[in-house]
């Protein structure tokens, strides 16, 4: 592996009124996890995770006021790691927001994007920092977030070009095969048993989706990430998740796009934290054995 996302909860660790302070102990620990990243040799990606309070319809603080609370974060985060020679523009990357749906939609987001790009850029006078911009719920099929189809979705600012944007996008489609017996999908636990045996019409349903993000990007030319991918690996046949993994890791290079597995050690990771060993089925459809260093 080459590089590390470190999705990151800064709203369940800062206050809810004005400057929106974030906890000093979460901060260093977050500072922390990412110097020992650096420390590895990987490129890292911090981003902001999972904000569900703000995106949630039904939510009880105004939607403006979590808008102000995002950026604020990212002026604390900007602070927290200056562009200097530790954390240059080549080692950390900024990615603005995770999968953002329900209050954000489309036209939010494109704003939300504009105002942070400039509190990087301008206010906190990081201009040289990389970011990525993921896309948002808004154009997908309901069940699915971040993903490739809603990139169509996108109205990027003019400082956003190819020498300091990534652009990235998520699959998990066909989703009834990735979250088959997840508990927080509806009906997923009718999906069980789902196959993807790579037939030529699964692999045709993925190709298609890839080659749409690459006609959208054939003019923009921002280098593209697949940020999340993975199957539920509870209740998926391994063989399947294999195949599965196998096929958008491949996919994903032939594109020259970099890619993120999601995730780690949980129900999608590629980790056994108790055997302390990598899952050889999964490692394998990752990094081939003749492809590892």
């Amino acid at each position: 592996f080459k590089h590390v996302r470190i999705p990151v909860r800064w709203s369940d660790h800062a206050a809810m009124k004005h400057p929106y302070l974030i906890e000093p102990a979460f901060a260093r620990r977050v500072k922390q996890v990412v110097d020992w990243a650096l420390g590895a040799e990987l490129v890292v990606v911090v981003n902001v995770h999972h904000y569900v309070d703000m995106f949630e319809p039904g939510n009880e603080v105004p939607f403006a006021q979590h808008r102000e609370r995002l950026a604020a974060f990212w002026r604390q985060i900007c602070d927290l790691f200056p562009l200097n020679n530790t954390y240059t523009r080549e080692k950390l990357v900024f990615e603005l927001l995770n999968e953002p749906w329900g209050r954000v939609g489309a036209k939010e987001w494109n704003q939300i994007i504009a105002e942070l790009t400039d509190v990087i850029w301008n206010q906190k006078k990081q201009a040289r920092r990389k970011i990525m911009i993921g896309t948002p719920a808004e154009g997908c099929d309901g069940k699915t977030k971040g993903c490739v189809k809603s990139l169509y979705q996108l109205s990027l600012p003019a400082a956003c070009t190819p020498e300091n944007t990534i652009i990235t996008v998520h699959n998990y489609e066909p989703i009834r095969f990735t979250h088959q017996g997840a508990s927080w999908h509806e009906g997923a636990y009718a999906w069980i048993g789902t196959p993807w045996t790579g037939t030529a019409v699964e692999q045709r349903f993925l190709t298609d989706l890839f080659d749409s993000a690459v006609a959208w990007n054939k003019d923009k030319r921002f280098e593209m990430n697949m940020g999340e991918f993975g199957a539920y690996s509870v209740q998926v046949e391994p063989a399947h998740q294999k195949a599965w993994t196998a096929f958008n890791t491949r996919e994903t290079e032939r594109r020259g796009w970099s890619w993120t597995y999601w995730e780690f050690c949980l129900n999608f990771g590629a980790y056994d934290p108790y055997e302390k060993e990598w899952y050889p089925e999964l490692i394998d459809a990752l990094i081939p054995a003749e492809l590892r260093e």
